[in-house]
């Protein structure tokens, strides 16, 4: 702040001189107390008094100047100081364990939150948004690095474009697919809900990548962001990782011989294969178990990309065969249980054909 309040009556009350009317009006656009003069700046609205930040012997250096008569009387305000860092007050917390517990305790665990408002506050209110946005993500202990890749062929669902982020440490990959790069918010939102806030995302210059809104995400989930250098996306580790990417889709969409506008479909799935791959970087452990902690079970990847399949018509009725022709496009994760599948129907007339979401599903030979 580089301005203070002026209330020229105050002043005149006081028995001060105060001309708020600008030099260019005709005034004197100044205040006087004694032989004091203090010049007001007018910037085009108002004039106010200009002052800077407090530096270390300003107050023995400067002179003092008695702007009232009135004493200083600050409201009889009780106010309770945390004690989140009083090492006894936190024993008690924590159950009375032994204080080197509780040291060690302090050094694996956070306290984003020092201070709450009704803790502190002579009246204490209702809170209508939530307080700290920050405590209701999982944490994840390494850099995540992120950036989109594109297509010339707009999907079957209309995505033109994916942005891709990387767990550096773990190697685990999440995917949102977007229609525009200015839905990179809501892609970054997705990340935080479904898998976690990072301590750092890594990111290039792009103006959608470091903009407010993303400023505004980072710092609500408690966020480092950091850029690579201008000229540079090699420094950004996922550009490797959207290379990988882009070979698995391309080889399964080719011994499938799937349409290019499938290529969604593909990258959804080639990341879910991506992340249960053992690696030998990993110790020969996969990217979901680095992750989680957890044996992933793949047992829903049972057919491959664009295979011909069967899926159960529960619409049709007897005695026609409820079973029809269809090609296989990958898990359907968020519905139904974990053997869920997309499946593209096969109709003579094209035209008509579409994705259902289906779990009864069989092998088919072409």
């Amino acid at each position: 702040q580089h301005e203070s309040l002026l209330n020229a009556n105050t002043w005149r009350a006081e028995g001060h001189f105060c001309d708020d009317t600008p030099e260019r009006f005709g005034g004197q656009q100044c205040i006087r107390i004694g032989d004091e003069t203090f010049p007001l700046v007018f910037n085009g609205y108002q004039c106010y008094l200009p002052h800077e930040p407090e530096q270390p012997g300003d107050k023995t250096s400067l002179p003092r100047v008695l702007v009232t008569t009135q004493p200083y009387a600050p409201p009889d305000v009780q106010v309770r100081r945390s004690q989140s860092d009083d090492m006894s007050h936190l024993r008690a917390c924590l159950g009375y364990p032994p204080m080197d517990i509780v040291k060690k305790t302090l050094r694996t665990t956070t306290q984003l939150v020092k201070s709450v408002q009704a803790e502190t506050r002579d009246q204490p209110r209702r809170h209508f948004v939530s307080r700290f946005p920050m405590l209701g993500v999982r944490r994840l202990a390494e850099e995540v690095s992120t950036d989109p890749f594109f297509s010339n062929v707009r999907s079957w669902r209309g995505y033109t474009m994916g942005q891709l982020f990387y767990c550096c440490s773990s190697e685990y990959l999440y995917l949102s697919l977007m229609k525009r790069k200015s839905s990179f918010p809501g892609a970054l939102q997705d990340f935080v809900r479904d898998v976690g806030a990072p301590y750092c995302l890594v990111t290039d210059n792009a103006p959608e990548e470091t903009g407010k809104k993303i400023k505004k995400i980072c710092r609500s989930v408690v966020t480092k962001q950091r850029f690579t250098e201008p000229d540079h996306p090699h420094q950004n580790p996922v550009e490797h990782r959207i290379g990988d990417l882009k070979t698995m889709i391309l080889r399964v969409m080719r011994y499938g011989k799937a349409p290019a506008v499938f290529w969604c479909y593909a990258a959804e799935l080639c990341v879910y294969i991506w992340n249960v791959y053992a690696r030998r970087n990993l110790d020969w452990q996969c990217a979901y178990t680095r992750m989680w902690g957890e044996t992933k079970d793949i047992s829903l990847l049972r057919f491959y990309f664009y295979q011909p399949v069967y899926y159960l018509e529960p619409s049709i009725k007897f005695p026609q065969d409820n079973m029809l022709p269809g090609r296989w496009l990958g898990p359907a994760v968020s519905s139904g249980d974990e053997l869920t599948y997309y499946v593209l129907t096969q109709y003579k007339d094209r035209r008509k054909n579409q994705v259902l979401v289906r779990s009864v599903i069989k092998p088919r030979d072409e």
